[in-house]
């Protein structure tokens, strides 16, 4: 379920984590997301740090979105994927 709060939605599930100012691009995207969370924000702030805390729990990792270029375009209305690694 979608909480609506705002202008943005932060998204992680076991799978990714997201931030989303277009909310049909982010229902479609829940197809992709396995065991999401998405919670809606004032400010793209708070809907970051919902994700990336969120997704770290989850995973017992860090995922900074800091490490994607800083590009309101790029880090907005997309689901990045945590691949894991078949070795």
């Amino acid at each position: 379920m979608i909480t609506k709060r705002g202008n943005y939605y932060g998204a992680y599930a076991f799978n990714g984590l997201g931030v989303y100012t277009n909310h049909l691009k982010l229902r479609r995207d829940q197809e992709y997301m396995r065991g999401e969370h998405i919670q809606g924000f004032s400010t793209k702030e708070e809907a970051v740090r919902f994700a990336e805390e969120g997704f770290a729990n989850l995973q017992g990792t860090d995922f900074l979105m800091d490490t994607i270029p800083d590009d309101d375009d790029l880090r907005t209305n997309w689901f990045f994927f945590n691949k894991k690694n078949h070795e």
